[in-house]
This record gives C-alpha cells, structure tokens and sequence, in this order.
C-alpha cells in the first residue's frame, strides 16, 4: 500500500496470512459498536476473508477491498471482493453504513488519505471502526528495531495514539480501548520477544487506560458543521 510492490508483499503472505494472524479470527468489539442487521458494510485491507465471514454473519451486504489480487480471490469465498487501494476507492461518496479496517492504516503512507477515504465513501452518521497498531505498547520498541533491521516480514508499521486522530475533520470519536493480542509470527527470534512483550501488556493494560495490544477507535462520520471530535470513554472487547 506505500509502494508498487506491496501488492507483491501481500500476495506473498496470502498462504500463510490466517495462520500468523490469529485475531482476524473475532471481531474484537464491545456489542454496542457492532454493525446493524442490513448494513452494507465495507471491510477496508480485508485479507484473506476472516473478517468478511464474520461480517456477513451480521448482514449480507458486505464488500471487502484488498491491494493483493491473491487476498482478493481468497476472500471472495466469503463476499464480494475488489482489488483497489484504500487511498483511492472504486465507490461513490456515502454508499456504506459501517466501514471495519484491521490494521491496516499502519502499513498505509499517507496514511490520512487512506482514512479520509474511508470517510468519503461512509454516510453521514455512519461508523468507522479502525483497529491500529498501539504507540502504548511495551511492543512498539521491538517492532520499530525490527523494521529498522529489515527483518519485520509486514515491511513498515506506524503506531497510533489517539491523539493522531482527533483533529481530523469530519468524525466523533465515540469510544477508544486496547484490543489484547496473541504473540504469533513466522519469526522466532520475535516470537519470543512478543510473548515476553505482551505478557507485560496485558499486566499493565489492567491498570492503565487503552494501554497495550492494539488500539481500536469506533467514530461516527459528522455533517459539515457537526460536533467537534471528542474521545469517548474506554469499552470492552469480546
């Protein structure tokens, strides 16, 4: 999604992609900020599919949008599917009533046109859910050395605070928690780093507001002249 070969670098973790990525097996959301039976939901870097499935549960109209061509044709057993980048969508401005992206704006550069995207494509009164790498984590030391060292196999990864979106225009903030995550990796040597690492999070994350694993951010797509975005309080994940 930065450059012409990520297209490359996600078809060649298509294969393996579910097996590493073990959280693309639930949707982590408190129930309030699930979708709504007849959305038409939009699954922005859906993957392999994971999430497209889990969507459908929901509704049955869900569209899932990926740069890897080899993502795309797997996801399509589960809904329709288009190869696109999230930075230039192939939709009309307010066709989806929920947009889900899983860590996906932290691979993205720019990342703001990719979000401001999504929001284009999003109704007035929609919701947005973007789950993110977390800069509050004991992981983001150990993440930045390995892409500094060329040895993280997702290329680049920016970690966001919620600071980075509350001056964006156009969305209420509702709510803001940290997502717990699983140690996984085809990496040994980060293996054993991220399970120390998260261990550590989870200890902290149980004392410290939105501190740890991923940070999830549910908004609310505001009319021009709406309310000022605010960060709401902590939720709860399932």
């Amino acid at each position: 999604m930065t450059h012409d070969h990520d297209d490359r670098l996600w078809d060649g973790l298509s294969k393996t992609y579910e097996m590493i990525e073990v959280e693309n097996r639930k949707l982590s959301l408190a129930p309030e900020h699930l979708p709504n039976k007849g959305d038409r939901i939009l699954d922005v870097g859906c993957g392999t599919g994971s999430h497209l499935f889990l969507l459908g549960k929901i509704s049955r109209d869900v569209v899932g949008v990926d740069i890897s061509p080899s993502m795309c044709r797997l996801a399509a057993r589960h809904a329709k599917t288009a190869v696109a980048d999230a930075r230039g969508l192939p939709f009309q401005d307010g066709t989806f009533d929920y947009i889900w992206s899983r860590v996906v704006l932290s691979h993205i550069n720019p990342w703001e046109e990719a979000f401001l995207d999504s929001l284009r494509v999003l109704k007035p009164g929609g919701t947005m859910v973007i789950i993110v790498s977390n800069f509050w984590s004991f992981m983001t030391p150990l993440r930045r050395l390995m892409v500094k060292s060329g040895l993280y196999s997702l290329g680049s990864c920016r970690h966001f605070s919620t600071r980075d979106f509350r001056n964006l225009p156009g969305i209420l903030i509702k709510a803001a928690y940290a997502v717990p995550k699983r140690a996984t990796s085809d990496s040994p040597l980060f293996l054993a780093g991220a399970r120390v690492l998260y261990a550590l999070d989870r200890f902290l994350g149980a004392l410290v507001d939105r501190w740890g694993g991923d940070l999830c951010l549910v908004m609310k797509k505001t009319p021009p002249g709406g309310s000022v975005p605010t960060c709401g309080n902590r939720g709860a994940s399932s």
